[in-house]
């Protein structure tokens, strides 16, 4: 499995039209890719740096590139914007499963 993290920074006033993105236009998106596992979208208890947190999971880091290169990530970023400041990655691989 691969998982990247993504730390978000809300532009000001916008934290509730992140969260109507995220369900309404990433969510959709992002779960018919091939290789998607799950996402889920985080706000910050106490923000410090960031205001929220993005997961996403895929099959393979092949898959997630698949993804991120896509036409449809294209739109779907670039409707992001609107939302978000700034977004800093962080990529993790899942080293022990359950």
């Amino acid at each position: 499995m691969f998982t990247v993290h993504m730390d978000l920074v809300a532009r000001e006033g916008v934290s509730n039209d992140l969260s109507t993105f995220y369900r309404e236009t990433f969510r959709q998106a992002i779960r018919m890719q091939p290789g998607f596992l799950a996402t889920q979208l985080l706000a910050a208890h106490s923000p410090s740096e960031w205001t929220h947190r993005l997961l996403i999971a895929f099959k393979t880091q092949e898959q997630f590139f698949q993804w991120v290169n896509s036409a449809i990530h294209r739109e779907v970023s670039k409707s992001l914007e609107v939302s978000v400041a700034s977004v800093g990655p962080a990529a993790f691989f899942q080293l022990v499963e359950d």
